[in-house]
């Protein structure tokens, strides 16, 4: 395994020279060149491991990712019984960090600036919690399932210091065992919210903020976006009587800030008079566009990252906030792919091309020799490579819903 080339993914290698005797180890032994993962130990406790870790440093383990291992050092007598002994485990713990080996050392004159200062429409949270739940957030190894609960903590606790501007209006008709509440102490919320998810990401935030604002009425807009690419409209169900005083606007990331722009145009040619965007986290990029395009919106966020690719990725980003959530194919390691359109793939059996599979059409397309939908656009495989080529839908009968509104 040391020797291959390309060595199994789900393969460590422990390095103990102790043979599990409990001896402190002084000398150790460089890790694999091929990159597999490697741990050590041999007489590693609460004592020796700050030694053992500055000689790792030093030597063999620089610049690398380790693990360490440890059990005879960590027990104690306790009752007369040798035991796991919990305050040495934590004691260990607590003495890797102070060491701080994830840290990187930056060199004492570094002559960068800092990064500059988040536009003013934009406002990020310090929270150390917040900070914590994002690294967990960020890691490549979350499963979907962690990951849609940091997302909904994290908008919880991001939702609550965006409301706080919300308008109230005092009450007169509290009483409490004690007696009535005068004043500006009973009060109630005196506009109407609307939470407007950007589908399909923007769903994981929906219920945080339902239970922040259980009255809010939720608004869906569908739109999907190849990377680079402008953002392409597929569902809107925004009531044309039922304007709401308040819209906050539901997107895990902001990149380049076009689907965050063209959500705050589609609800401003809605009419709502206030918007705010909850976003966990922005490019500097994304944040300045938006400043300049909607200076009156807030954003709030929890980081900002300064570097975004050609391709519309932040970096280092959290990858696509969907597929981690959905774990669908870019959240996916082991997924080779997606399941296509069978309308358009002609290596598809000709059975599924049968009539009874065809899908209904409009009328204006019933004699068509090509048979097909009107506007193929919900999903990368529509066709159209251009998406300035993606015609309108038609509509001949007063029966026929545009799917937008």
């Amino acid at each position: 395994l040391l020797s291959e080339i390309d060595p199994p993914h789900n393969v460590s290698i422990l390095f103990d020279a102790s043979c599990g005797t409990g001896v402190l180890t002084t000398t150790f032994t460089p890790p694999p060149r091929n990159g597999m993962p490697c741990g050590y130990a041999g007489g590693l406790g609460p004592d020796t491991v700050i030694g053992v870790l500055q000689s790792l440093r030093r030597g063999v383990a620089t610049g690398r990712v380790i693990w360490i291992d440890m059990e005879s050092r960590l027990r104690s007598v306790i009752d007369g019984k040798e035991s796991f002994d919990v305050s040495k485990a934590q004691a260990v713990c607590k003495a890797v960090n102070k060491e701080g080996w994830e840290q990187v050392v930056a060199p004492e004159d570094t002559g960068s600036t800092p990064p500059p200062p988040p536009p003013p429409n934009t406002k990020v949270s310090g929270h150390p919690l917040l900070a914590h739940k994002m690294t967990l957030l960020r890691d490549h190894s979350t499963p979907p399932r962690d990951f849609r609960q940091l997302l909904r903590e994290i908008t919880f606790h991001l939702g609550y210091e965006a409301t706080s501007t919300l308008l109230t209006a005092m009450r007169s008709d509290v009483v409490t065992p004690l007696g009535p509440v005068a004043g500006d102490k009973a009060v109630r919320l005196s506009e109407n919210v609307a939470l407007v998810p950007v589908l399909r990401a923007g769903l994981g935030m929906v219920d945080a903020m339902l239970e922040l604002l259980p009255n809010a009425v939720v608004h869906h807009l569908g739109m999907f976006r190849t990377h680079g690419g402008r953002p392409i409209e597929y569902y809107s169900r925004l009531p044309k009587d039922g304007v709401s005083d308040m819209a906050f606007i539901l997107e895990p990331m902001i990149a380049t800030s076009a689907t965050t722009h063209a959500a705050i145009q589609k609800l401003k040619g809605w009419g709502c008079p206030k918007i705010i965007v909850l976003s966990v986290l922005a490019s500097y990029h994304g944040l300045v566009e938006l400043q300049k395009l909607h200076p009156e919106v807030d954003i709030f966020t929890v980081q900002v990252d300064q570097t975004l690719r050609e391709d519309g990725y932040i970096v280092p980003g959290l990858g696509d906030a969907g597929d981690r959530q959905f774990g669908t194919p870019a959240g996916n390691p082991l997924s080779k792919g997606v399941y296509g359109s069978v309308l358009i793939d002609p290596t598809r059996p000709k059975a599924l091309n049968s009539a009874r599979h065809k899908p209904p059409c409009s009328p204006q397309m019933a004699n068509s020799p090509e048979d097909g939908p009107v506007t193929r656009v919900l999903g990368e495989y529509a066709g159209y490579v251009n998406p300035d080529l993606i015609p309108d839908a038609a509509l001949t009968e007063a029966s026929c819903v545009p799917l937008t509104t």
